[in-house]
């Protein structure tokens, strides 16, 4: 039996990388994956959260929830209690949550050794420090796919599955707290999704 996983996310780099993740760290069982896509342009991406758990309400009492929000530069304790307190209205306590810090593209290329290996390259690329700057991670990713040669009508998210395979998770949590947070949970889910399997 398939444990359902459903998925609240903001766009597909970080569709892609997520899945991928939570793939990994869940390797031992089966999982259907359930996703929503943020639409924008229609309020804040809070709101949305907020529409989503509504409509989804019942179906999510069968599952396990993951929300993923890029936290913009915006502290990360400030942005897990603002998420958390969402989701805990609406009587959820299964769930994990994926604050990049401050986008996903940061997120694959936490391990340089894994992204050089995937594209190619030999050109390392230091993460350690949250730049703040728009697009700063995703031109730094489209600057490596240059570097590669490698043709990439998606940019990073072509690469995301590639990528968390050749990755080192606790290499990559030292270099970035909020994705060391987010493994911490998944684990923490998949802890129950054994138990459920077990039953």
């Amino acid at each position: 039996m398939k444990s359902k996983v459903f998925y609240f996310l903001e766009d597909i780099a970080q569709e892609s990388f997520i899945k991928a993740l939570t793939e990994k760290i869940c390797r031992n069982v089966k999982i259907d994956h359930i996703v929503r896509n943020a639409s924008g342009g229609k309020g804040s991406v809070l709101t949305e959260l907020k529409s989503f758990l509504r409509d989804m309400k019942g179906s999510l009492l069968d599952g396990f929830l993951i929300v993923a929000i890029d936290s913009n530069c915006n502290p990360y304790r400030e942005m897990r209690k603002k998420i958390a307190k969402i989701v805990g209205e609406n009587s959820l306590t299964l769930y994990a949550l994926a604050i990049p810090n401050p986008h996903i593209e940061k997120w694959y290329m936490l391990d340089a050794s894994a992204l050089n290996k995937v594209l190619g390259t030999k050109k390392t690329h230091p993460v350690k420090r949250a730049k703040c700057k728009k697009g700063y991670y995703k031109n730094l990713f489209d600057d490596a796919i240059k570097e590669s040669g490698k043709v990439a009508p998606l940019g990073a998210p072509d690469f995301a599955e590639e990528i968390v395979q050749e990755m080192d998770l606790y290499e990559a949590g030292k270099n970035d707290s909020s994705f060391k947070h987010f493994i911490g949970d998944v684990e923490s889910l998949l802890k129950f999704i054994r138990k459920e399997e077990k039953i």
